[in-house]
């Protein structure tokens, strides 16, 4: 289970075997029925945040556009991952989640929170983590930059 679990989630590609064994006590699992909400927008991030990976079902990821209407704006499957982004916002003093992250069926996770993942991994490890999530989000953010229709959508966003 641990290595084909290691295997399957791009954010553990190249972290040593003692460093997944010691991970995966730290795993919590947690299953949200039809429709529950994980997190909604606007809502302050916990102290700890922590990265949910879809094993079963799938979570709706929706945005409110400026009128304040909610739109869904993708679908997170099996195998996917989420809130990295709140843990990698926390680190750069961002407070509150961007997005909701609802249900669309019952829905199996495996959590891990940043402090388990401090605790836990050796600096090695931790440092290929961070890098597999940045490298996840960076490719999120093509994919977002490709579909956007104009460049006004993205003005001001792009500051480092």
């Amino acid at each position: 289970m641990k290595r084909r679990f290691a295997e399957s989630y791009r954010i553990f590609v190249g972290v040593r075997q003692d460093d997944l064994d010691r991970l995966f006590s730290r795993i919590k699992e947690k299953t949200f029925k039809k429709g529950e909400v994980i997190a909604r927008e606007g809502e302050a991030y916990p102290e700890n945040p922590s990265v949910y990976i879809i094993q079963k079902g799938e979570v709706n990821l929706i945005k409110k556009d400026s009128e304040g209407k909610s739109r869904k704006i993708g679908v997170m499957e099996e195998g996917n991952t989420f809130g990295m982004e709140n843990l990698m916002g926390k680190l750069s003093g961002l407070t509150t989640y961007p997005l909701t992250y609802e249900t669309s069926q019952n829905t199996e996770v495996h959590i891990l929170t940043d402090e388990g993942l401090k605790q836990t991994l050796s600096k090695d490890g931790y440092a290929t983590v961070a890098l597999n999530m940045t490298r996840y989000l960076s490719r999120w953010m093509r994919a977002c930059l490709e579909e956007c229709a104009t460049v006004e959508v993205i003005r001001g966003y792009l500051r480092v």
